[in-house]
């Protein structure tokens, strides 16, 4: 079922009908457009037509595991992405957000909970946005290239690399943005959280920690020993590299 009522889309992958229901009620008295599918394989069939601007995936579908499924969407889209899980495994949560994922939300929750995050999610995407276009919106450092409208880093080196373009979650492409702004300066943890995010349920130290290692595994040969995102201990990180804004 599809809501034309708002210019943002969120999709819904829940394998249990009730929960969807009552997550497509909440949306749509929010004014968003909404689109539920019952499992990944019908989602996936129709992602590029739909291009939501959320999705809220559940962990528990019955044809793919919940996370694949989130890193087929960052990749291929850069949507922004909740994780619906009945695991409370605090080991679970952060496995999610070194992949990529923007929120996650435990089973049972209050829908309209899930509602504030979808909103949190996409004033955090907004306000990178807004930022990128107050400026030039393309950085390009040592051997990359991110274009800060659509999220897309590309591989822009002379040596060959099997993956020449990767998708940013949400989360990445805003602290990848604190850092090209901020190129040799040593940045704390807190002074980066306190550009990144006005949801105080993310103002963790850890999940800076999280996103970082995850952007270090797409942008460094070795994440094991960074070059671009340096880590100086008990004080936060430092981004080497010159940057040219276009």
């Amino acid at each position: 079922m599809v809501d034309n009522k708002n210019d943002s889309h969120v999709a819904i992958i829940e394998g249990d009908p009730h929960i969807s229901a009552l997550l497509q009620t909440s949306l749509q008295q929010e004014g968003f457009r909404t689109s539920s599918f019952g499992n990944g394989a019908s989602f996936l069939s129709v992602l590029d037509k739909i291009k939501p601007d959320v999705c809220l995936v559940d962990l528990g579908l019955s044809d793919q595991d919940g996370m694949e499924l989130m890193d087929t969407i960052i990749s291929s889209t850069g949507a922004a992405t909740i994780i619906i899980s009945g695991r409370s495994d605090a080991e679970e949560k952060i496995a999610a957000l070194k992949l990529g994922a923007d929120d996650y939300v435990e089973k049972p929750f209050e829908p309209n909970e899930v509602v504030a995050r979808v909103h949190a999610v996409l004033r955090r995407t907004r306000r990178t946005k807004i930022t990128s276009e107050k400026s030039n919106v393309i950085a390009a450092f040592g051997n990359w290239e991110i274009d800060f409208n659509t999220y897309k880093l590309s591989w822009v080196g002379e040596a060959e690399k099997e993956t020449t373009t990767i998708y940013l979650s949400h989360g990445e492409a805003a602290i990848l943005k604190v850092f090209v702004d901020n190129p040799n300066r040593l940045l704390s943890r807190s002074q980066i959280l306190d550009q990144i995010t006005d949801d105080p349920d993310l103002n963790f130290d850890r999940s800076v920690d999280v996103r970082i290692s995850r952007l270090r595994s797409k942008l460094e040969d070795d994440p094991r020993k960074p070059a671009l995102i340096k880590t100086v201990y008990g004080a936060g990180y430092l981004f080497v590299s010159q940057v040219i804004w276009n």
